[in-house]
């Protein structure tokens, strides 16, 4: 069976002071564009059929001299309070559809990272045992990939969870 993978993965970038660092279109690089907020960076892989290639790719765009000197918050909440969120960096059509957000939903909660993983499965239908027994053997083979990037939040700023959430899937 033949497994391709890839991933998006979220995170707030805050400069070594902890002021939000606002990106500029400009200066991003391959593989990385904004989320919904000018410090909120997501990694976009290619598409691979193993893990290393995977791994090596986003090392790759987290160790570049924009992204280097930052500091790259790891968990998915923001931890910090009562900074200005920006969102329009990408301009146009994503300025808008970020504005039409930020009036649904809190700030705040728009800059919840997370990671998105994406796979694409060739079936093998002629032996059904043999194919799910490969799928869960693929998926044990990228568990240490989702440990890696998946970090649970030890804490949530006061209030983030407040507004908002009544709305989620209309």
């Amino acid at each position: 069976m033949k497994l391709n993978i890839g991933l998006e993965k979220e995170n707030l970038v805050f400069t070594k002071g902890f002021a939000p660092r606002n990106f500029k279109k400009e200066e991003l690089i391959e593989n990385v564009t904004l989320d919904f907020s000018n410090n909120q960076i997501e990694l976009v892989s290619d598409v691979f059929d193993n893990v290393d290639d995977l791994i090596k790719q986003m090392y790759n765009c987290l160790n570049n001299d924009i992204l280097i000197n930052e500091n790259i918050w790891p968990l998915s909440y923001p931890g910090l309070n009562d900074y200005e969120i920006k969102y329009d960096a990408l301009g146009g059509e994503c300025y808008s559809y970020r504005k039409k957000l930020s009036k649904k939903y809190a700030l705040d909660f728009m800059n919840i990272s997370g990671i998105h993983f994406n796979v694409s499965l060739q079936k093998e239908l002629n032996n059904p045992q043999e194919y799910y027994f490969n799928l869960m053997k693929k998926i044990y083979m990228f568990s240490p990939l989702i440990l890696q990037f998946v970090s649970f939040s030890p804490f949530v700023q006061k209030g983030i969870l407040d507004y908002g959430l009544e709305d989620i899937g209309n």
